[in-house]
């Protein structure tokens, strides 16, 4: 069942699973470290205010008030991870280092997707919803050799779909526990970047239920943030791919960032970054073994501070929530 994250009281936490994880850049957002009033602010103070002087106090004053107006942003991205023993980075390796990366660019008309079983809040009884058979499809347009569907049942990894004509079992996709549901469907080249039709994507996605229907948990027409990890293998030339997708709102300075953290070999303490835009990342140098890897969804809100003579506007990055706000993945690096 969909459920939301635990937020900001738990967003430096370390994954149990393994000590490779770089949980902080969320936290400095959490504090209110990423800032802005305005998309295009540079990044250096993290107030914007207008000051208006103070009355004077004499009867029949006529004084325009004068306000200034000063608009920036700031951010910045802690890490703090314990290395794990026995994996100390190589010293004669070259730098494991995120960087972001334009997107490969369209050729032809992007394919439309769509989701025909489950409808739209449809109730399938538990008793059936492990042998329910899903069936997504491609309305129109065409996928070229080797590129594929990316089903996703909730926030659950990508299952890859080469025939979109076979109806797929959602016990294939993950545990159907009693409530709220979504199925989702993307399109994905063979590198495993996902396409992209300008700021959009071929996308579809239908909320369902099993057992009964209950309280909506995700809401229509809510920002769904999508992570679809690598396959295991050994690490490309050009990087370790990490791309996403930002359905039903854009990523942008000054209303949606992503927070991307990774730890894993060769970077133990972890790095992060605060992404402005919807280009994709790419993990240069990556070693051998398991990286663990967030994305966190953060909304630019409005915070207001008010005084006899001043009225200060601060725009303060804070995690989105809800069961779409965040996704983690391990990446597997192999030789």
């Amino acid at each position: 069942m969909l459920g939301h994250p635990q937020g900001c009281a738990t967003s430096a936490r370390v994954l149990k699973k393994s000590a490779w994880f770089a949980a902080l850049a969320v936290h400095a957002a959490c504090s209110g470290a990423a800032s802005t009033t305005d998309p295009k602010a540079p990044a250096t103070a993290d107030t914007a205010s207008v000051s208006e002087p103070a009355g004077s106090g004499t009867a029949g004053s006529s004084a325009a008030p004068t306000s200034s107006v000063h608009t920036s942003a700031s951010s910045s991205v802690h890490n703090a991870v314990s290395p794990p023993p026995g994996k100390q980075a190589g010293a004669n390796l070259p730098k494991v280092e995120l960087v972001q990366v334009d997107r490969t660019k369209p050729i032809g008309k992007a394919p439309e997707l769509s989701i025909s079983q489950p409808t739209k809040n449809a109730v399938i009884p538990t008793t059936k919803a492990a042998t329910f058979e899903a069936r997504v499809g491609i309305k129109s347009g065409q996928l070229a050799a080797g590129d594929h569907l990316c089903v996703v049942l909730d926030k659950r990894p990508c299952k890859r779909v080469d025939d979109p004509s076979k109806s797929i079992p959602l016990s294939s996709l993950g545990a159907l526990d009693e409530g709220q549901h979504v199925l989702s469907v993307l399109a994905r080249r063979a590198t495993g970047e996902l396409y992209r039709t300008g700021k959009s994507a071929p996308f579809a996605s239908v909320s369902f239920f099993v057992g009964k229907k209950t309280q909506s948990v995700h809401k229509d027409g809510a920002p769904m943030l999508f992570y679809t990890a690598p396959e295991k293998g050994p690490a490309p030339a050009e990087g370790v791919l990490i791309d996403f997708f930002l359905a039903n709102a854009e990523v942008r300075s000054g209303v949606y960032i992503i927070a991307a953290t990774v730890g894993g070999p060769g970077i133990e303490s972890g790095v992060g970054m605060l992404l402005e835009t919807d280009r994709p990342l790419r993990m240069k140098h990556a070693r051998e073994g398991e990286y663990l890897s967030r994305l966190t969804l953060l909304e630019f809100v409005p915070d207001l501070g008010n005084s006899k003579s001043v009225t200060t506007v601060t725009y303060t990055s804070k995690p989105v929530g809800g069961p779409f706000g965040e996704v983690e993945r391990s990446i597997f690096v192999t030789k």
